[in-house]
């Protein structure tokens, strides 16, 4: 999958597709209806000694308001917003339901004092070079 890109102060969405066979849902009596299997989101592996879950997805926004969760059970997509993105937020995430895995997503913070720095360096692309060629250049000098 490709790396999720967010500025440094700013939001991203992840983005974690699952198996259908993992949408039964449940109504609560308020009318909330939730899927029965528990959706998780990780920074690193989620199910190791010492996970560092960021959200799941029966968790409020309450726990953490610079983190929000959306279940949708008819699109088997579990998306998270992150908010007010720090440098120390990039790393590696891991979705996942019950003991299965997605694919590792990369979470690329481009700092805001680096941003300034690179964008007066150089703000076009060198001739040849594509826009998005150019980009990835950018990113990749900002990342290290």
């Amino acid at each position: 999958m490709p790396p999720v890109i967010g500025r440094e102060g700013d939001s991203v969405q992840i983005k974690c597709p699952y198996d259908e066979k993992h949408t039964e849902e449940m109504c609560l009596r308020k009318g909330k209806c939730l899927s029965k299997e528990v959706k998780y989101l990780c920074k690193g592996k989620c199910f190791t000694k010492d996970p560092q879950i960021i959200i799941r997805s029966d968790e409020d926004q309450v726990k953490n308001p610079k983190i929000s969760v959306k279940d949708d059970t008819e699109l088997n997509l579990f998306t998270v917003n992150m908010t007010e993105l720090r440098a120390e937020d990039a790393g590696k995430y891991w979705c996942a339901v019950k003991d299965v895995f997605n694919l590792p997503i990369e979470l690329m913070i481009i700092r805001k004092d680096e941003m300034m720095t690179s964008d007066t360096k150089r703000e076009t692309p060198q001739p040849g070079e594509s826009a998005s060629q150019f980009e990835l250049k950018v990113i990749i000098m900002i990342n290290g």
